[in-house]
Parts: structure tokens; sequence; C-alpha cells
């Protein structure tokens, strides 16, 4: 039996990530609003209170094929070389024997702005991967040392002259 109340939620939770842009500001957003997850028992039938959303279980429900009505089949072997597996053992979606409660555009929009998240977190994770279009070229106008490259919150980078701080150049960094 579907839970209304549960629907409607789930629904939410697509619509707020599309609007927000991330899951903390979902999670946020959820909190703000009073929604939490439902108290429940684990597979030890231990009680689990109600609790705020995890990023976790916000991913995992953003990410899942089963609200827009498919049943993923041997979902482990997904990422493996479907060729080299038996029939039985090949990853497949299969139409579900329940009514969808996304629709599939709204889904994949989903999909495709996490997907977008997660290549923007994996280039910008490191900054020595981070393309420095004046790197090598820059010299410090005091002692002319190269300068370095470095970042420092939200995704702002650095050209710096000298990793010690000790150094008596006046200027330690450039924008």
């Amino acid at each position: 039996e579907i839970n209304e109340d549960t629907c409607d939620l789930v629904l939410q939770i697509y619509e707020s990530f599309l609007k927000f842009g991330s899951i903390s500001a979902v999670q946020d957003d959820l909190n703000r609003r009073g929604y939490f997850r439902p108290e429940r028992k684990n597979y030890k039938g231990e009680y689990i209170p109600s609790a705020p959303h995890a990023d976790s279980s916000l991913r995992r429900i953003l990410r899942s094929r089963v609200y827009i009505g498919e049943r993923e089949i041997n979902r482990k072997n997904k990422k493996e070389d479907q060729s080299h597996l038996e029939e039985q053992d090949r990853y497949d979606c299969v139409r579900g024997q329940w009514e969808p409660i996304v629709d599939y555009k709204l889904w994949k929009q989903v999909q495709d702005r996490l997907d977008f998240n997660a290549l923007r977190r994996s280039s910008t994770a490191n900054v020595k991967h981070k393309h420095f279009i004046l790197n090598g070229f820059l010299a410090c106008g005091e002692c002319g040392t190269i300068l370095n490259t470095d970042s420092a919150k939200k995704n702002t980078y650095f050209y710096y002259c000298h990793p010690d701080t000790s150094t008596s150049c006046s200027v330690k960094r450039w924008p």
C-alpha cells in the first residue's frame, strides 16, 4: 500500500534538490520545515528513533530508480563490464509492478545535476589538477620567486609567493 505522505515527501525532495542544487541545502530545508526520517526498526528488530535526514539517505533517495517505477536487477554488478558476466548476473533495469512517484523528466534532471555536482567536486578537490593560466609565469615583485598556486575556501584560488610565512615580502598572495 502506498503511503501518500511519503510519496509527497519524496517528490518534495526531488523538487527541492533542483531548486537548491545541493543535498546539504535540501537537508537544511527539510530540517527547517520539520521533516525527519520516520522512526523504525532495523533488521535486528531494534527501535531507531526519528532523526534528521542524513546526506547519504537523501542521496540514496535521489539516485533510486524505484521512484520512477523501475527495479534494478543485479545492482552490485552495475559498474562491471557486462560483456564478461553471465546473462543471469548482468545488471538490468525492469519495469516495477508499482506506479512511479517521480516523473522521469524530473528524475533525469536530478541525475544530471548530481553528476554535475560530483564532477565539479572532483575537479576542484585537488588544486594540483586545477589549471592556472599564469602558473610558472608570475614571479614575486620583491624577491623574484616564482609564485606557487593554492586554494582557499569556497573554490577561490590564489597565486602564493612563499610557502614560508616568515618571508619578508609585503604581499603573501594574489587572487
